[in-house]
């Protein structure tokens, strides 16, 4: 089952035009020889949790920018369930949901197994309690939540990037937590980073503040150090009558936020 993994689309709509694509799962099919076999198929899944790709955490952490991040990594997150048998899609490139899978335990080894067919997906090697190998790829536990949302995602990922005490050049104090909240910063109280930059125009990172999840306003932002910066932004070429842009580029300084 194919799915398309969306972030904002209403308010990237004035900016880009969605060319989203669908993928199978690109990751190795091993063929099965299974008839001999006994897996258990209905059972407790102790690994459950919000698993997001090593290299994708170690960008996010080194180059504090979600565009960047995403342009590293293929399989960028899955959300494990606790029932085994309830289907996983891996999100790849932070944008297209893969093939739904299972997963099947035979002894003390786990497994990746189509929902739908007889054909396995992946081996998964339970390195430590915050730590997955699942095929030949790393991931990191940011959290035992199991419930998957768009929003629940930019929470765990703006948390990383964000969470924290800022002081503006006024010496007011701005505070961003790690569900999504903000406080001081002028009367917004929610704040969302984009996380899929896979359109036209995705040209720098962008971060939404607004009263609500519903009311947002698009901020580019860029870390140097300690110091936040927030630019407004701007459609620098216009693709079709449709009036899409292709590129948009920082403009004018709006807010820049020292960390304590």
């Amino acid at each position: 089952m194919k799915k398309h993994f969306l972030i904002i689309a209403t308010a990237l709509f004035l900016f880009s035009c969605n060319n989203g694509k669908s993928v199978e799962n690109d990751t190795q099919n091993v063929s099965n020889n299974s008839s001999n076999i006994v897996f258990a198929t209905d059972f407790t899944v102790p690994f459950s949790g919000f698993w997001i790709n090593e290299n994708y955490y170690n960008e996010l952490l080194k180059t504090r920018s979600t565009r960047i991040a995403q342009e590293k990594s293929n399989e960028s997150f899955i959300v494990i369930t606790p029932k085994s048998t309830q289907p996983i899609t891996m999100i790849y490139n932070v944008h297209d949901g893969g093939a739904e899978m299972i997963i099947r335990k035979t002894g003390n080894n786990y497994e990746f197994w189509s929902a739908t067919e007889n054909k396995k997906y992946h081996d998964i090697h339970i390195i430590s309690e915050n730590k997955l190998k699942i095929g030949n790829i790393s991931f990191v536990k940011l959290s035992n939540n199991t419930e998957f949302s768009n929003e629940s995602v930019q929470k765990l990922i703006g948390g990383i990037l964000f969470k924290g005490t800022y002081t503006t050049e006024n010496n007011k104090t701005i505070t961003f937590d790690a569900d999504g909240k903000i406080t001081g910063l002028s009367d917004f109280q929610y704040y969302a980073p984009l996380i899929d930059y896979f359109d036209g125009g995705m040209d720098i990172d962008i971060v939404y503040l607004g009263k609500s999840t519903e009311n947002v306003q698009g901020y580019a932002f860029a870390f140097n150090t300690d110091t936040l910066f927030l630019y407004d932004f701007k459609c620098v070429e216009i693709l079709d009558k449709l009036g899409c842009c292709d590129s948009i580029t920082s403009g004018e300084l709006k807010y820049k936020l020292i960390k304590q």
